[in-house]
């Protein structure tokens, strides 16, 4: 029985090993793995703060090109406002002090637009 006792005792040391051997390997695994993790996660933090940033910049300059845009269009506005408001007072001033030429200038403006509307009624559609 002895011979027995040896045998199953050097088995068992075997599979010892064997148990200890693939205990280190999967461990080396997990460990390669965990570190390949982080530093993809690592990489990937990077990447996330580099296009953040750059996003956040580009974001701010289209801000401030809308604040300029928004700003020339107020000038704008007011600017013809202003224009029209003077183009009025200068219409009705030439009115009051010229009626008859404003009648006869408003009579012809009428034909000439009567007539070009005529005439582009009466050609056909191109198509």
């Amino acid at each position: 029985m002895n011979s027995n006792s040896t045998t199953i005792e050097r088995v068992k040391e075997g599979v010892d090993d064997v148990v200890e051997k693939a205990r280190e390997a999967v461990n080396g695994g997990l460990d390669a793995a965990k570190d390949r993790f982080q530093h993809a996660a690592k990489r990937l933090d990077k990447r996330y703060r580099k296009t953040a940033t750059r996003f956040r910049a580009r974001a701010e300059a289209v801000r401030e090109k809308l604040a300029d845009t928004k700003e020339t269009l107020v000038e704008g506005y007011a600017q013809a406002s202003k224009k029209l408001v003077r183009l009025d007072k200068d219409a009705r001033k030439y009115v009051s002090n010229n009626p008859r030429k404003a009648v006869l200038i408003a009579a012809g403006v009428g034909l000439l637009a009567g007539f070009v509307w005529s005439r582009a009624r009466r050609q056909p559609a191109e198509g």
